[in-house]
């Protein structure tokens, strides 16, 4: 199955995503998508940490061609 998604997360004031991994871990547990982690193709992962104006830290990812074996 493949598919494109984008997203944006949102998590708490403690969070601080310090990498690429980090955040895209952060979306799996979050339920952002059931696909494992070791069936994953990225061919572009981004992500921006910023504070929005509520002072929660907001996870920008996205993520093109994503693979999962049947």
């Amino acid at each position: 199955m493949w598919c494109d998604w984008h997203t944006e997360i949102v998590r708490s004031e403690e969070a601080h995503p310090e990498s690429y991994v980090d955040a895209l871990k952060c979306a799996i547990e979050l339920g952002t998508t059931k696909i494992e982690l070791a069936q994953l193709r990225l061919s572009e992962i981004t992500a921006n940490v910023t504070n929005d104006h509520t002072s929660r830290h907001v996870v920008r990812m996205s993520v093109d061609h994503v693979e999962k074996s049947a």
